[in-house]
């Protein structure tokens, strides 16, 4: 939900937060805990569930990286622009 910081209204969806991001490292401890858990009990479909959440976060944390990476080129291309 937004609210109002100083002259600016902030939002967690705002540009420039990266809840993308949170979210990766999210499915990766999910992940972790999951598969922990099924290593205990000896639950082979836990461990699956876990091994693939972390995975899902990886590609998330990778795509990331590549649409941080576009951002910052469309930026600097975008200041060339205007600096003329």
């Amino acid at each position: 939900m937004p609210f109002v910081v100083g002259p600016r209204v902030w939002s967690p969806h705002a540009p420039g937060i990266s809840t993308s991001m949170n979210n990766s490292k999210v499915d990766k401890l999910k992940g972790r805990v999951k598969e922990a858990a099924g290593d205990l009990t000896n639950n082979d479909e836990l461990k699956r569930q876990g091994r693939t959440d972390q995975k899902a976060g990886d590609a998330k944390a990778k795509i990331n990286d590549v649409a941080d990476k576009a951002r910052h080129a469309v930026d600097k291309v975008r200041d060339k622009i205007t600096r003329h």
